[in-house]
């Protein structure tokens, strides 16, 4: 996890060309020719002379995070390669920095973690953090805690329309949250989350409906059908 300047380092790019899974990406996704980092940053670079950014790491994140020119192939590449780097384990702050994250003036690690404990941006980066990279906690006291988030999302939506029938997560986290869960209707304003991801826990679930109570939002075990089928 970084500040958005970090692509510019040598070592991200020594470390992301590297990654046969990135390359494929840079392949396939941006039909780059050679596939690597440098050639997938240089219509950016190009991009930030002709508008005059200054030529070090920091000027360019500030440019990267919040002057790329809108609805053009600058933003949308930029977009893919957050997307290539984020399925390989590196995470870049569309935001820029982790303060412009937490939206702090200052930094200090009292501040950040007050204002962790908001809702916000910090959200996304915490949610693909306990997806990719927590493997030495209580994974599945984990799960338990990002269903449950994601069964209060869809509740909230809820609130427009009682019986609205929702087939995926909703909200800032959700293509996160899509690939924890998959999200089916089975009665009228009453849903079922089921476990796809991680593949231990697959098969896990709970149904819900807008009023069950946080203490009823409990995992259970995979049901006989689920496990015949696997």
């Amino acid at each position: 996890m970084a500040d958005l300047d970090a692509c510019f380092a040598p070592e991200v790019k020594r470390a992301m060309d590297a990654i046969p899974a990135v390359v494929e990406g840079y392949r396939t996704v941006l039909a780059l020719d050679p596939p690597n980092t440098s050639t997938a940053l240089h219509p950016l670079v190009t991009a930030m002379g002709s508008a005059g950014v200054k030529n070090d790491e920091k000027s360019r994140g500030t440019w990267l995070a919040s002057q790329v020119p809108s609805g053009t192939g600058n933003e949308v590449r930029k977009e893919k390669l957050l997307s290539i780097w984020r399925d390989a384990g590196l995470w870049l702050h569309p935001q820029g920095t982790l303060e412009q994250v937490l939206s702090l003036n200052t930094k200090g690690a009292g501040q950040a973690a007050k204002a962790a404990q908001e809702s916000g941006p910090i959200d996304a980066v915490s949610g693909w953090c306990a997806y990719r990279l927590d493997l030495m906690g209580d994974v599945f006291a984990l799960l338990e805690a990002a269903v449950e988030k994601i069964a209060h999302s869809l509740m909230e939506a809820q609130r427009l329309d009682s019986l609205a029938e929702l087939r995926s997560p909703v909200g800032p986290t959700a293509k996160n949250d899509a690939r924890i869960v998959r999200v089916d209707p089975v009665s009228p304003g009453r849903h079922r989350l089921t476990v796809v991801a991680p593949q231990e826990f697959s098969g896990h679930w709970l149904e819900f409906s807008r009023d069950t109570p946080s203490s009823a939002l409990i995992l259970n075990p995979p049901e006989a059908q689920d496990v015949d089928t696997k």
